[in-house]
């Protein structure tokens, strides 16, 4: 490293200019092609001010980008010295000193949710390292060039310990955020916001959306980065395109924010590592691409945004050696449940009543009805030993009235083994063969967690992940009924598990909550260890086993993501605006594109007509999504209420070989995806498309398809989709 000194009045340390004899009168650096302003006042470093990439304008210096840190004991550092700037290669190192001050509250909360005081006599100054790496990044994307640098910070301690920071960002191009638009792929914010300086944005999650605004209401505010929502940043404008991501594996939680009346877009990322002296950050990088020669056009910065989606994924999947996720149309099963004379359960299954052993034998009778509308993947509901197949018979005032009985759903698992009160391993293993026999994917359901119950947990503690609160992390849930899992270090006993049922069949795996419960615990029990690393390890492990189809709740690397929404019809200012669910379908209707590698759950508007459904169910499926009906309805009526989205399942049956690659169309003309041997066009409207050279071309529609004269440009009729051999 080359370290700036104190003596001379002028120093040039590579593209780094001194213009004093002190670092606190650097107004600047030179990082690659990025200029980045240093904030500092009366002796204490602030942070980062603006930020230009290439000349333009990335982010203004109306918020520094600075640290928020504490010690989980309640030493806050609030004030930070710069002491040197050293030249390391390309790279740009910020040494500073950071002071702490030791406050009354401080991480740690009792069982009571009360935050826990740490009331001490401060003997002696409390300063530690914090190291800023600014380095020139690059990247290349689809033909795109991409300069920026990325920031990671490094803490150092002989005393105290930390385990996260958490990174007060905020990014606009052109130095203000309106004008521009943030595209957020998230399973509780809407995808799209164009910024105007009175409006808002959050990626916050409501209890319900009539809170929103709200801090009561508040369910969630951090997300997990990789669920639920998107695990990087995207902003746009007339300037170009800006990514904020991480090129190596990271824990992050964040929250995406834009405040009405303010003209700053906030990205503040909590960065998670276990608890530590001497720990460093994975880098964050923020690069920027300049508008194509025609402009920043709606349908290529949204290709653009893709492909930054596509690279930010791939990085955290490679880290893992998980495999890329694919999709095809699925569904669940719908029954409704009853009691007989005796008390016993009964599973209704389109109208008729089976025994539990019988519940698989009776969904596999409609297997072929499933096939026959498009369906290639199903899982039934949770089949393993839980709380209902292991006390579900058990009743309070068995144990007397001060008894401990407590128990909860099928969804609280004690083990995932298959189990006797749904007919053994002979039931699963007669439904996986029929399931394979029409044609499917067969399935099970996990959680993120295990039944208090669950014995493994009495025999291993260590596997329960601790929250802030010294209760096991609920996600949520009513605590005592959840036990959430460090997947550190249930991993490689929940593999074991799921080789055995890879034994009796299993060809793909639905993670339930795997943001809430999986993705955002910490464990306050082993040194605030995050759970990202072992659940990508596990889904890692799931794939080497072969179990290579994955999908989760929520959006995500590792799986194809799949939730549910309420649909307001918050689009049409004619109908009505109540307010369900902490999600709204409205906020994609027009977007559908941003849907790409989901299958979402819609519960349809009473007031969306059929021919509104359609176009909507067409405009996903041109963008590799395919919207789940098939799961609502009534339930005797199953599977019936698959009818209306059998034809989206068929066409995308025969096509998606070749959707491999998207690129929207302009001025709203459609989707084109290319494959090896071919392309596919959905074409949203009448327009003369140009065919390649002795193509040959079929409207597909449902499992139908009709050849085409393919000689001259190609007249498209709206909503019909071309399959073009090269």
């Amino acid at each position: 490293m080359e370290a700036a000194t104190d003596d001379t009045s002028t120093r040039n340390l590579g593209e780094i200019t001194v213009q004093s004899g002190s670092t606190t009168d650097v107004s600047e650096v030179i990082v690659g092609r990025a200029t980045i302003e240093l904030l500092t006042d009366d002796g204490r470093f602030q942070g980062l001010g603006s930020v230009t990439i290439n000349g333009v304008v990335v982010r203004s210096a109306a918020v520094p980008l600075r640290p928020d840190i504490s010690t989980p004991d309640g030493i806050r550092y609030d004030a930070f010295r710069l002491d040197n700037i050293v030249k390391d290669g390309d790279d740009v190192v910020l040494e500073t000193s950071a002071f702490g001050t030791q406050g009354l509250y401080g991480e740690y909360r009792d069982e009571y949710d009360s935050q826990q005081a740490w009331p001490r006599v401060v003997t002696e100054p409390l300063v530690d390292r914090l190291d800023w790496r600014l380095r020139p990044e690059h990247l290349e994307l689809d033909g795109v060039q991409y300069d920026g640098f990325s920031y990671a910070l490094r803490f150092r301690s002989d005393s105290r310990a930390i385990h996260q920071v958490t990174m007060i960002t905020t990014w606009e191009l052109g130095g203000a955020a309106e004008g521009n638009t943030v595209l957020s792929q998230g399973q509780v914010n809407p995808p799209v916001y164009r910024c105007e300086k009175d409006t808002g944005f959050t990626t916050t999650c409501w209890r319900q959306l009539g809170y929103v605004g709200d801090p009561n209401g508040v369910s969630f505010q951090f997300s997990a980065r990789y669920s639920p929502m998107q695990c990087f940043d995207f902003q746009y404008g007339p300037a170009g395109s800006l990514i904020g991501y991480w090129p190596e594996f990271c824990d992050v939680h964040s929250v995406v924010q834009k405040n009405p009346g303010e003209d700053v877009v906030f990205s503040v990322d909590k960065c998670l590592l276990p608890l530590g002296s001497d720990v460093s950050f994975a880098p964050k990088s923020i690069l920027f691409a300049a508008s194509p020669a025609e402009g920043a056009g709606e349908h290529l910065m949204r290709d653009r945004w893709l492909r930054a989606l596509e690279e930010a994924q791939r990085v955290m999947r490679d880290a893992f050696g998980i495999r890329k996720p694919y999709l095809l149309p699925e569904t669940g099963v719908l029954y409704r449940c009853g009691l007989d004379e005796q008390g016993k359960l009964l599973v209704y299954i389109a109208g008729e009543p089976h025994e539990p052993q019988d519940t698989l034998a009776g969904w596999a009778k409609y297997l072929p009805a499933l096939a026959a509308a498009g369906v290639r993947r199903i899982f039934p509901e949770p089949m393993a030993e839980s709380d209902i197949t292991e006390i579900g018979y058990d009743y309070k005032i068995q144990t007397g009235v001060h008894g401990d009985l407590v128990m909860s759903s099928i969804c609280n698992v004690w083990e995932y083994r298959m189990s006797d009160f749904w007919g053994g391993w002979d039931a699963w293993e007669n439904f996986y063969q029929k399931g394979k026999a029409a044609g499917m994917e067969v399935g099970h359901w996990i959680g993120m967690h295990l039944s208090c119950n669950a014995p493994i947990l009495a025999e291993r503690p260590e596997f329960v992940c601790r929250a802030v609160n010294t209760r096991p992390h609920s996600g949520g849930y009513i605590i005592n009924l959840t036990s959430g899992l460090n997947w550190n270090t249930a991993c490689d006993w929940l593999l074991e598990s799921f080789a055995e049922w890879k034994r009796h069949g299993l060809d793909y795996i639905f993670f339930d909550s795997i943001g809430n419960l999986g993705f955002m615990g910490v464990d306050y029990q082993a040194q605030m260890q995050p759970n990202a690393a072992g659940i990508a390890r596990f889904i890692g492990g799931l794939n080497k086993m072969g179990i290579e189809a994955i999908t989760v709740e929520g959006v995500s690397p590792v799986g194809i993501g799949r939730f549910g929404m309420a649909d307001n019809m918050t689009e049409n200012v004619a109908a009505s605006h109540a307010v369900a669910g902490q999600n709204d379908w409205s906020w994609w209707v027009g977007h559908e594109d941003m849907l790409v590698g989901t299958t979402a759950i819609v519960r349809p508007h009473a007031n969306r007509t059929e021919q509104e459904l359609q176009a909507q169910i067409f405009r996903a499926l041109a963008n590799g999504s395919l919207l789940m009906f098939g799961d609502e309805g009534d339930a005797d009526d199953w599977p019936k209420n698959l009818e209306q989205t059998a034809d989206a399942y068929h066409t995308y049956n025969q096509v998606q070989a070749l959707m491999q690659s998207r690129r929207l169309l302009a001025d709203g003309r459609g989707v084109e995806w290319q494959g090896e041997t071919g392309r596919v066009l959905f074409a949203y409207t009448a327009f003369d498309y140009e065919l390649p050279s002795g193509a040959g071309v079929e409207i597909v529609k449902g499992q139908q398809a009709q050849r085409l004269d393919a000689t001259g440009p190609l007249a498209t009729e709206p909503y019909t989709i071309y399959r073009i051999s090269e």
